[in-house]
């Protein structure tokens, strides 16, 4: 545009071109103005530059959130390959993941039963922090949910609560 304006101004003017000294402080002023104007149009590029790499870093570092709250930090694992676009929705997936674990469970150890529990806590922890952070939904009904199963799962050598549980098999 600037060089059709030059043109354009060539054809029309010729004395501003021509080293009038009545106008040459016009045309000083305009070349100022399109210094200017081009070193904006670099920085404004630079900026663009910089806000895509920011964004790449945060959808990385949110992906990498994400892994540490799912226990799924290795870089081929099943969460990294479907590429969320939320975290808080990959919280509920992997909760939802957990939930289908848990009643395809029969029974678990003494042992396997007091990490089911520990594991619920740090989730309801890790929930309670992603909620605070505006990334994800408050899930207390589906660790509500997650608890009472756990709670439900007959401990090897439960004896009456193993036999209280109907629809599971043995």
């Amino acid at each position: 545009m600037l060089k059709r304006l030059a043109g354009h101004g060539r054809r029309r003017y010729p004395g501003l071109l021509a080293g009038d000294p009545e106008l040459e402080s016009v045309l000083v002023r305009f070349r100022q103005l399109k210094r200017s104007l081009m070193q904006m149009a670099s920085e404004r590029d630079q900026l663009e530059a910089d806000i895509n790499k920011s964004r790449e870093h945060d959808e990385v570092l949110l992906g990498v959130v994400a892994a540490l709250v799912t226990d799924d930090a290795s870089p081929g694992g099943r969460f990294a390959r479907r590429h969320p676009t939320n975290v808080g929705d990959l919280f509920a997936h992997f909760l939802d993941g957990q939930a289908a674990t848990l009643r395809r469970r029969i029974y678990a150890t003494p042992e396997e039963h007091a990490a089911l529990r520990a594991d619920l806590e740090r989730t309801g922890g890790s929930t309670q922090t992603l909620h605070a952070a505006g990334l994800g939904p408050d899930e207390k009904g589906r660790l509500e949910a997650l608890s009472k199963m756990v709670e439900d799962l007959p401990v090897e050598g439960g004896g009456a609560k193993a036999a209280a549980r109907p629809g599971r098999r043995r």
